[in-house]
């Protein structure tokens, strides 16, 4: 590869970390999916790391390196998916323990790390020195419990899987016209990374089985193809520079203003006592007006979607909506008077008394009546009916 490929991957990776870094530092507490993103960066940074050290021979002083950060590629697929599932509203919530299978092949590898240094501490020096003699070695030697030709194999076919399950999640987007939620920036940014991730993905495939070579890495056998990758992660790589809304968590797409004004308190000097008494009240956050519009879209959205059978933090519904958590907690402390918990089981209740009213109840028991509602268990519901009606529910139907 040129000189101009090898610069191309070296401001790549800067920009990878550096994004990474911003998405991180300012992600609000639930917002997942910045973290979300945030990892994906840094692992692709990390990978395309690895791939310049081995390209250029610089491994071998660093042999430490050479297999490091195998295990962790096993995320960026998963985590790509329900990026872009939550970017969706395909899920609203990664805390499922089904999630979990996502995670065996990063956690087999993990483990199959910790054996491959732990058998070969003493030889790291030895086997990076003999993938630069020969790179089919790297196939061969420093194996863990798992041989080392598997993972480069099994890489490329769970990356692809992974590749068919965003289209998928993008076709029910589509048919469900889902996708017409998000505004076309959020489109597409979902188009330029799940792009660059298949066209990362199905190329390995490609040169892993449709035509294998035995060039390590595989990019070396293609100047063409290798220059289209780099370019493509390069730009990917500068994307979010331009679109400010991914690292800062997006701008209320209504009210067009920022949701956290970055430097406001940085640049804004202390106060003598003298501006404390005479300043004037704190501006409001949100105008009368659109407290009551965001107050009307939260209540649509829980009545007529049924969120509260599948929210149960603020975050989650604020990522849902596309608005700012602290938004949705001015308007519930402001205009409700009510704290979120509050909020959300009052649309639980109100669906309960509407089953019930209907003799539609009498096919649940309380705990299946509790978990259809959204409740997390029977002992929640009780607490919560009571609270808002008075009596427990037992006391309520004895009541009808």
């Amino acid at each position: 590869m040129s000189i101009i490929g090898y610069t191309l991957v070296i401001a790549g990776i800067i920009f990878c970390w550096l994004i990474s870094i911003l998405l991180w530092r300012f992600s609000y507490k639930e917002g997942i999916q910045q973290k979300l993103l945030s990892l994906i960066f840094l692992i692709i940074g990390w990978y395309a790391f690895t791939y310049l050290l081995v390209a250029k021979g610089w491994f071998i002083y660093c042999p430490f390196v050479f297999r490091l950060g195998m295990p962790f590629y096993y995320l960026v697929p998963p985590f790509a998916l329900f990026y872009t599932q939550l970017l969706l509203k395909e899920r609203n919530t990664i805390s499922s323990k089904i999630n979990f299978v996502h995670c065996l092949p990063f956690l087999v590898s993990l483990v199959d790390l910790a054996v491959y240094y732990s058998k070969n501490y003493g030889n790291l020096r030895y086997i990076t020195e003999q993938v630069l003699l020969d790179p089919v070695n790297s196939y061969i030697l420093g194996s863990g419990f798992i041989p080392a030709w598997r993972h480069y194999f099994f890489r490329p076919v769970h990356g692809c899987f992974y590749v068919i399950l965003i289209a998928v999640t993008f076709y029910k987007a589509l048919k469900s016209k889902r996708i017409q939620n998000i505004d076309k920036r959020s489109r597409r940014w979902l188009f330029t990374l799940d792009g660059f991730l298949t066209l990362n993905y199905t190329s390995i495939f490609y040169t892993s089985f449709i035509k294998p070579t035995n060039s390590y890495p595989v990019l070396e056998t293609s100047i063409i193809f290798a220059f289209t990758l780099v370019v493509c992660f390069f730009l990917m790589s500068i994307k979010p520079f331009f679109s400010p809304f991914l690292i800062y968590q997006s701008k209320d797409k209504n009210n067009n203003k920022s949701v956290a004004p970055i430097y406001e308190q940085a640049n804004n000097e202390a106060p003598d006592i003298v501006n404390v008494v005479l300043s004037e009240p704190k501006k409001k956050l949100l105008s009368h007006e659109r407290a009551m519009e965001i107050a009307s879209v939260m209540d649509k959205a829980m009545s007529e979607q049924q969120l509260f059978k599948k929210v149960s933090k603020i975050g989650n519904l604020a990522d849902y909506l596309n608005l700012s958590p602290r938004y949705l907690s001015y308007v519930l402390n402001k205009h409700y008077e009510l704290n979120f918990n509050d909020y959300l089981n009052s649309f639980r209740i109100n669906y309960v008394i509407q089953l019930i009213e209907n003799e539609q109840h009498k096919q649940f028991t309380f705990e299946a009546l509790a978990r259809e509602a959204g409740f997390s268990s029977r002992t929640t519901f009780f607490t919560a009916f009571k609270k808002q009606m008075g009596v427990n529910p037992t006391q309520y139907l004895n009541e009808k």
